[in-house]
């Protein structure tokens, strides 16, 4: 096996992993929104990522420059408004439902991709999109054909978290894991503060059930992920990425039904197959072309 290869695969075990911690995730999430609202509970999240990150590669944060700056920003400014409209939506539906929700971003990306280089996405694209939108109406949809609020936000979140892989793909070739990482952690995280203290009432105690969730949260979901999805998409496209980070919703799901004893119908189940179907229609065999796409139309911040 090449050295290049070896790469690659490595890189498919770290996404593999980090889809893993995800799904776990949207069960540990869930049930800390029973204790704390959705945007402090992510502040405390990536203000604690952040202050983790920055004592433990404080070496590598020496290397920063204003150059890794701009790009990082933006990018935790997308990563801020993907979890907080999803956070907020999870606190309004099933994690099941949330995770196979979120996991739509991949069939997003073509159609971003597509807004930069006015090029059509392939037919696949389109056929998947149906199949999305009815598997979404399976999931969703109640008696009176509507969908719930939390429904919603977790679509629109899965539009911001598709935007955020895109930037990823773009500037994580160019520059330090660590300090990328660092940098949108710290954004987002100073992102999600502001908004909190706006919009919600601050806690006034914080449960045990809140700080082990934020355990998890902290030093798995966010420091440990981030580090390991930056260093993986240096071996990798962002097409490669988004199907192997899909399987959080298999993972959640699975999880869901375990500890939070979630129920599943068969127009759940209908309907996820339909998404995860979809999803490997769009990626299962991208093209040179529309692998390097994304990485090749991103707006350039430099």
């Amino acid at each position: 096996m090449s050295n290049f290869n070896k790469k690659a695969v490595f890189a498919d075990v770290l996404l593999i992993l980090v889809a893993l911690i995800w799904g776990g995730g949207f069960v540990v999430i869930k049930d800390s929104l029973s204790a704390m609202t959705p945007l402090f509970l992510m502040a405390i999240r990536f203000d604690l990522a952040a202050i983790v990150l920055g004592v433990i590669f404080y070496r590598q944060m020496k290397q920063m420059t204003m150059d890794d700056l701009k790009p990082g920003i933006a990018i935790g400014l997308f990563l801020f408004i993907a979890f907080a409209v999803q956070n907020v939506g999870l606190n309004e539906t099933t994690a099941s439902a949330n995770a196979f929700l979120t996991a739509t971003n991949v069939v997003f990306v073509p159609f971003l991709v597509w807004f930069y280089r006015r090029q059509a996405p392939k037919l696949s694209v389109f056929i998947a999109s149906g199949m999305t939108l009815a598997g979404v109406g399976l999931m969703t949809l109640n008696e009176n054909l509507a969908m719930g609020r939390g429904d919603v936000l977790s679509l629109i979140g899965a539009f911001f978290f598709a935007v955020h892989i895109i930037f990823v793909d773009k500037y994580a070739k160019e520059r330090s894991p660590m300090v990328l990482t660092f940098i949108q952690i710290a954004a987002a995280g100073i992102f999600m503060t502001l908004s909190a203290f706006i919009i919600e009432p601050v806690p006034e105690v914080i449960s045990s059930k809140v700080w082990i969730g934020l355990v998890y949260q902290v030093l798995l979901g966010t420091v440990v992920c981030y580090g390991l999805q930056n260093s993986a998409q240096k071996h990798t496209s962002s097409s490669h990425t988004s199907i192997i980070l899909s399987l959080e919703a298999f993972f959640a799901t699975v999880m869901a039904v375990i500890f939070l004893k979630e129920q599943l119908t068969l127009p759940m189940i209908a309907g996820s197959f339909l998404i995860f179907a979809s999803i490997l229609l769009v990626e299962i065999k991208p093209t040179a072309q529309s692998e390097q796409s994304a990485v090749d139309t991103a707006p350039n911040l430099d």
